[in-house]
């Protein structure tokens, strides 16, 4: 886990339409969120963020994915 992460939620697990990520950061901080399969494919555009320290709320839309199981990755600052 990141020292920079104080807090993180993905919701609703399965989702069908919408994925909710609730992150909480302990200093402002550049984030790149990314969705791949099981292969590690990516299976949505990657975000680039910079994120000021606190809660935030994304959405990741999921209506798109065929079902089956992926991998929401975060790298913070570079880590």
């Amino acid at each position: 886990t990141d020292k920079n992460i104080s807090n993180l939620n993905i919701y609703p697990n399965p989702s069908s339409s919408e994925a909710t990520v609730d992150l909480g950061l302990i200093n402002t901080s550049e984030v790149i969120v990314r969705m791949v399969d099981l292969q590690g494919k990516d299976v949505m555009p990657q975000m680039a963020l910079t994120l000021e320290s606190g809660e935030h709320t994304l959405q990741i839309p999921t209506s798109e994915l065929v079902s089956g199981i992926y991998i929401i990755e975060f790298n913070v600052n570079g880590g």
